[in-house]
Formats: C-alpha cells, structure tokens, sequence
C-alpha cells in the first residue's frame, strides 16, 4: 500500500534505545523485518487471548534476527482503551513496509530504532465523535456530552476526568525496530502523535464545510495543544486524555494586526466590551445588516463581513480575545487598537470560522 506513514500516523526515531556502545546496525534489523510472515490478507491483531476458533494474533508478538544473541527486535503492539474496538486489521506485508521504513530512516541513518503507528485515524474520529461506556448497560458504548449552561447538550473530547476506563478509545497499532531487550511506552510515543493528529485536525479544519464539524475539530486542536506541554513529562495523561471542555477554540485563519491609527483603548473597556459576546450559539453576518458593534467606555469592538453567512459567538468571543491579548494588553504593541481578518479560502475551501472574508476590529472611540 504505502508510502507509510499516513496522516494522522507517525514515524519517528528514537533518541537513545540502546546505550551508546550498542548501536543498531542494518544487519540484525533486516534480518528481523525478514523475519516477519508475510500475507496480502487482513490478519487481526487484538490483546484478546487467541484460541484455536478465533485466529486472532494476540500482542505484542516480537520478531528478532537469527542470531543466538538477537541485535534487533521488531515489536507489534496495540494502544488505546476500549472494551470493544480492541481490534486492527493489516495484512503482513503492510507491516513489513511499515518496519523497512524505520529500518530505512532510523537504522541505517542514525544507528537508532524507532517507531511508527497505523491507525491513528480512526482512534482521532472517536475524539471528534466520543462514546463513553455508562448508563443501564455498560457494555454498549453511548454518545459522551457536556450540558451546556444555555441547556444545550454538546458533544466533546474525551476528558481526562472521570476515569479514563469509561471512555471508547478504538486501538491503533504501533510497530517499533528496536533493540531486543527494549520496550515501547507512551513516555516515547504521546508527544509525537498529538502533534500528528494536531496537524490533520488542522487540515480537516480547513477542509470543514459545516460549523458543527469545525466546532468539534477547533476544540480538539485548542485540547490537544493544552495537552501536550505535559506529555514530555513522566507519568503523564495520555495524549487524548484532554479536558473535557477545553478553552475556547481559538480559529486557525485569521490575521491579526496592530493598528496606531485606531487609538490606544484600555484593556478593562475591551474586557468588558468582550462580555457582550458571551453568547452561546450561531450568529448571522450579513453586510446590508451593517457589523455588530459593542462598545464599552473608550473601546468598541467591530465585526463585520463582506458577504452573509452564518458563524457561532464563540468564534467572535475568541477571535477579539486574541486580538486584545495581541494589541492591547500586550507591552509590545503600545497598547493600540487592531485588527483581526480571516484569511480567504480557496472555494472548495470556502467555509471556515469567521465566513468568506470578515474583519473584527478594536478601536478606541
């Protein structure tokens, strides 16, 4: 199939697997990755216990070299939580690619082994659509939601609180070149996969035609980015373990500048102007409406569009957030006023968090 890895799956090599004086050489690992069977077939990986009915192959399951004393192993392992999407499917011959790959970029390289991931997508679709296991029975996995102040019932991330044992999250597969007396822990493996998964919400994002779709996906960048500071530390949360109502999401195509020409409003004013825009919900912007304008002492904040669509006060609240913190509150800026402007999408593209093309803007009065 290939080339490997797909986003939102990562490759990446290790910093130090094996102590200095124990380098991997081409040799051993080829001779691993030779090791492993072959088949165009799906075979089914799973940490469920194989019997003689199912044909399930239960990891990890380990391939090393033929030497008496093994220099290289190749590990296939799954990762997640769930009590029924315990189960990846791919044929040997695709995780033989996916292993020459490390061997290729790591091994022969830099000396060190690595690891790659497949089927990270389906696991990031349960964050755009979680499932929790609660309720009268719970075994069947039920839509996991938040209940908004306004009553309206939103659906989120996975949180990190309650237990993670009651949240759905579909296994993925995580193949790792190695030498033999390594093992593969999250510790090596969380930080590189929430930046992968950051990056292909972010493509989906711009790709979003609905505002209910990029919703989800904007809370998921805002959490995983909350998230990830912590994933380079010991015993950390797991890279989808993120709150469950992260900060507001913060769009990813809009242009924010500093404008002397539009005074040096205060940051109290603008603060206050902002609580105007704590709505939940979606909004209209139409031009022959004029821009929607709130105005607290000497600052007004402005948005308006050139062409009618529909976006949510949560993206407004965020975007003139982030425009109070760039120009206004920040010592950098002197305190001036500024604009924020989505930048144009191409039209297969066209819809995003602030419409075709809109301006917000603060300015002292």
């Amino acid at each position: 199939m290939g080339p490997y890895p797909v986003s939102p799956d990562v490759q990446e090599c290790g910093q130090a697997p094996l102590p200095p004086e124990r380098p991997l050489d081409h040799r051993a690992c080829q001779g691993a990755v030779d090791n492993l069977p072959r088949g165009t077939l799906p075979s089914i990986f799973t940490t469920r216990a194989h019997t003689a009915t199912n044909n399930y192959i239960q990891v990890p399951v380990h391939y090393t070299d033929a030497e008496p004393n093994p220099g290289c192993m190749v590990t296939i392992d799954l990762d997640g939580h769930s009590k029924d999407d315990q189960f990846v499917f791919v044929p040997w011959n695709e995780i033989r690619e996916m292993a020459q790959v490390i061997v290729n970029t790591c091994v022969d390289l830099v000396n060190r082994g690595g690891f790659i991931t497949y089927g990270v997508g389906r696991t990031f679709e349960s964050l755009i659509h979680p499932t929790t296991y609660e309720g009268n029975n719970v075994d069947i996995p039920t839509p996991a939601w938040v209940l908004q102040p306004d009553g309206a019932v939103e659906f989120v991330a996975i949180p990190s609180s309650p237990v993670i044992n009651e949240y759905n999250v579909p296994y993925y597969m995580t193949i790792t070149v190695s030498g033999a007396d390594f093992a593969l822990n999250p510790e090596y493996t969380d930080y590189s996969i929430s930046l992968a998964v950051t990056e292909n919400a972010v493509n989906q994002f711009l790709r979003s035609r609905t505002i209910t779709m990029q919703n989800s996906l904007a809370r998921i960048i805002k959490g995983l980015e909350t998230n990830q500071d912590s994933l380079v530390e010991r015993d950390h949360p797991r890279w989808w373990q993120y709150p469950i109502e992260p900060p507001t999401p913060v769009p990813i195509n809009v242009k924010y500048a500093c404008d002397e020409n539009l005074g040096s409003p205060s940051t109290a004013n603008c603060e206050t102007a902002l609580y105007e825009f704590v709505q939940s919900g979606d909004v209209i912007l139409d031009p022959a409406l004029g821009p929607i304008i709130k105005v607290t002492g000497d600052c007004a904040i402005a948005v308006g569009t050139n062409e009618k669509h529909t976006t949510t006060w949560d993206m407004l609240r965020s975007v003139a957030e982030t425009l109070i913190a760039t120009c206004i509150s920040s010592p950098r800026s002197g305190a001036l006023g500024g604009t924020a402007i989505s930048q144009t999408i191409r039209r297969r593209r066209r819809s995003h968090y602030l419409g075709r093309r809109q301006t917000g803007e603060i300015l002292s009065r």
